[in-house]
């Protein structure tokens, strides 16, 4: 008896498994020919009669490639999607498949001082000069006011 999480799968039966009529029926061209060169029922072919006194039996093996390129669900869809999925890859496996060369170890000193100097004379740019803190103006005009005066200035 099936267990109830096994999937179900066709079963395909003949009704001559080992194909005995075939082998039994004495009416077929070849084995007629056969039997008039000399041949008979239980000898191999051959100058030695060293052949195969079986008849082929057909040989049908499963793989799952070939399972589901005649399946319509797709079996295999997961496996493809996670190759394509560049989210989980590092910095090296990205260099790799977009072809991008490594850096030399030279240039990579050179740009990481060149980093450093930026970041220190943005630091120095960014802090206020002392200049500046001692030159703030309070002005009792308005907006509007001031405006107004630099507007009379340039005028005359």
């Amino acid at each position: 008896m099936a267990m109830l999480a096994e999937p179900r799968r066709k079963q395909e039966r003949s009704v001559d498994p080992r194909n005995s009529a075939w082998s039994k029926d004495d009416s077929k061209f070849g084995q007629k020919m056969l039997e008039k060169m000399g041949w008979s029922k239980g000898k191999g072919l051959g100058a030695q009669e060293q052949g195969s006194t079986e008849h082929i039996k057909e040989k049908k093996s499963f793989s799952r490639e070939e399972k589901s390129k005649s399946a319509k669900k797709r079996v295999h869809y997961m496996k493809f999607a996670k190759g394509k999925d560049l989210s989980s890859r590092s910095d090296t496996d990205l260099a790799c498949i977009f072809g991008k060369r490594k850096k030399s170890k030279a240039i990579q000193q050179e740009e990481a001082i060149e980093n450093a100097e930026e970041n220190e004379t943005k630091e120095i740019q960014s802090r206020p000069r002392e200049q500046d803190l001692d030159n703030t103006v309070t002005s009792t005009l308005s907006v509007n006011e001031y405006f107004a005066k630099r507007m009379a200035e340039r005028k005359r």
